[in-house]
C-alpha cells in the first residue's frame, strides 16, 4: 500500500470475495494534486505483479483582482 492517508483498504466480508481487493478513495477537497501507485504481487512468483495507478486533480483555483469602486 502506498504511505498516503487518502487511500484505505475497504473492509469487506470475505464472503464477498477471496479474490477481489477493495479499496476506498477519499475525496480530494484540497488544491493540491495527487498520486499513488498500488501494487499487486504474485505470492508465488515475485517477478509478477500488476500495478493502479490513481491520480486526481485538485481545486482549481481562479485569481481575480478588484478594480475597486468608480473604476472603468
Amino acid at each position: 500500500m502506498p504511505n498516503v492517508d487518502w487511500i484505505q483498504s475497504a473492509n469487506l466480508s470475505r464472503a464477498v470475495s477471496s479474490h477481489t481487493l477493495v479499496y476506498e478513495i477519499s475525496a480530494n477537497n484540497t488544491y493540491a494534486d495527487r498520486e499513488a501507485v498500488i501494487v499487486f504481487k504474485d505470492a508465488n512468483n515475485f517477478s509478477r505483479s500488476d500495478y493502479f495507478a490513481g491520480a486526481a486533480s485538485g481545486f482549481s483555483a481562479v485569481a481575480v483582482e478588484s478594480a475597486g469602486a468608480g473604476s472603468t
